[in-house]
């Protein structure tokens, strides 16, 4: 039961110095506890005193591994972060689409259609977000070879958080210029159909925000 209570001892502390996915956190604590079962096992086996002791011994000290499979997690995050942003795309575009319906026919101007720059501008940002999706499956394709020769999987995981950045702020660039015209032409963000898909689309933004900045935090840890 001591020896049990090792290893059990073991993996809890490292578990605590983890932070991450939890699919994936929950992956490598198993493949952990496996790994030190199995030596401890041989052990057994052996005849050798203090099986499990000499199997944790051997496994590595924890700071060491918790720092490998920090780095695992934070790659992992940052796949899931870009996958969340290809996911979130469509959900974005079906968003614009709703609003740009408002501005034609609409009450806010006596049925007349925003001026040609702003129509221009919202073309536009459906023309970014295919290039987004382009970038992002070539993120995710390239991303992962070139980690299994080249980058670490630390790197791998600020990389994700340096292209989220790069992506969500070229499609802002574009956009701040449509909210400050939405609300200089007789208020037409404030209509409550408008607000609706705009604070839709702000929650959307807000969650890609939070996983980007999630990259650089468990690439850090």
């Amino acid at each position: 039961m001591a020896c049990k209570g090792l290893i059990e001892s073991y993996l809890s502390e490292l578990d605590s110095r983890l932070s991450g996915p939890r699919a994936a956190k929950a992956d490598l604590l198993a493949e952990a506890e496996h790994s030190l079962r199995d030596v401890a096992e041989a052990y057994s086996d052996a005849g050798i005193a203090d099986a499990e002791a000499r199997a944790v011994r051997e496994f590595g000290p924890i700071p060491m591994i918790a720092r490998e499979y920090q780095a695992e997690l934070a790659a992992a995050h940052g796949t899931h972060a870009i996958r969340s942003l290809l996911l979130a795309i469509p959900l974005i575009h079906v968003i614009h689409q709703a609003s740009r319906q408002l501005w034609e026919g609409a009450s806010w101007q006596g049925g007349a259609l925003p001026p040609d720059w702003f129509l221009m501008l919202t073309n536009a940002i459906d023309y970014v977000w295919v290039l987004i999706a382009v970038f992002s499956v070539l993120a995710l394709v390239v991303g992962k070879r070139v980690a299994q020769r080249w980058v670490s999987a630390r790197m791998l995981g600020r990389s994700a958080g340096a292209f989220m950045t790069i992506m969500l702020g070229g499609y802002l660039v574009l956009q701040l210029p449509i909210v400050i015209g939405g609300l200089a032409m007789d208020g037409m963000l404030l209509h409550p159909s408008a607000m609706l898909t705009s604070l839709a689309a702000a929650f959307v933004l807000a969650y890609l925000v939070h996983l980007t900045r999630r990259c650089f935090v468990l690439s850090a840890a």
